[in-house]
């Protein structure tokens, strides 16, 4: 998609990883899906937005796709 869009659109894919529910109720759930990053920790809503604005402004970016978390 990102060979027949070019060079009017760009195409990328942001994978992220586990990212908090501010909004969970089930706090041993996240706890658990926490162990499973790298870091042990869970991603936050304002993480990912900080990545996809990374993306929008390298304007040479497209056909990507960014594992994150």
């Amino acid at each position: 998609m990102a060979v027949d869009l070019a060079p009017r659109v760009r195409v990328n894919i942001l994978r992220p990883g586990v990212v908090s529910d501010p909004e969970s109720q089930e706090p041993a759930r996240a706890r658990r899906l926490a162990e499973r990053s790298l870091l042990r920790r869970t991603g936050t809503p304002g993480e990912v937005a900080a990545v996809v604005l990374s993306m929008l402004d390298a304007t040479w970016l497209s056909g990507q796709v960014w594992s994150v978390g």
